[in-house]
């Protein structure tokens, strides 16, 4: 039970690290997912105007 409970605590503790280390960088790429959308949208409705 205490190994388990060990492992546990390290699939937590790399776990939060590798979410801490990529969130930047899924943040961004959202980011820019969204930017591109948006521009996308706005160009669409400049050439319907």
């Amino acid at each position: 039970m205490k190994v388990l409970l060990n492992i546990f605590r390290l699939v937590l503790f790399f776990g939060f690290r590798a979410i801490y280390t990529v969130w930047p960088v899924r943040l961004l790429t959202t980011l820019i997912y969204y930017y591109e959308l948006v521009g996308f949208v706005l160009l669409e409705i400049q050439c319907l105007l």
